[in-house]
């Protein structure tokens, strides 16, 4: 198995024969203050899978802070069909996020497992904005 691609991203979707668009790609996040609530982002990650890899997995969505604490964990069955000409499968997913709060400022990280294993992880960096002294 090897990720192809992952990212965070402002949007992403479908087209209607299966190609991934993604548009906004990002890994870092501003306020101006705590808690953070970001009003829409994705989470877009493609899966390669090789002929002998088909089968069920278990695949898992974790959402880490930078002290290790969890404070998201998706899970589900994921079926990897094996292609009868011997090509690797695609496994294309798009996760979205709306109105989601970041406690505090920091770094964050998504982590993608697959049975039980970190197959990838996704930073995230949510910074404050300081404001300026015409501003103040």
């Amino acid at each position: 198995m090897e990720v192809r691609i992952a990212v965070l991203a402002d949007f992403a979707s479908f087209t209607a024969d299966q190609k991934l668009n993604i548009l906004g790609v990002f890994r870092q996040i501003y306020a101006l203050q705590a808690p953070i609530i970001h009003p829409q982002f994705k989470v877009v990650f493609q899966l390669e899978f090789n002929s002998s890899e088909g089968g069920e997995k278990q695949i898992k969505i974790e959402l880490v802070d930078e002290d290790g604490a969890e404070m998201l964990s998706i899970s589900a069955k994921l079926r990897v069909e094996s292609m009868p000409d011997g090509r690797a499968s695609l496994i294309n997913q798009i996760l979205d996020f709306a109105g989601f709060t970041f406690p505090k400022f920091g770094d964050y990280d998504f982590r993608i497992v697959l049975d039980g294993i970190t197959v990838c992880v996704i930073p995230l960096t949510v910074a404050q904005i300081t404001a300026s002294p015409a501003e103040e």
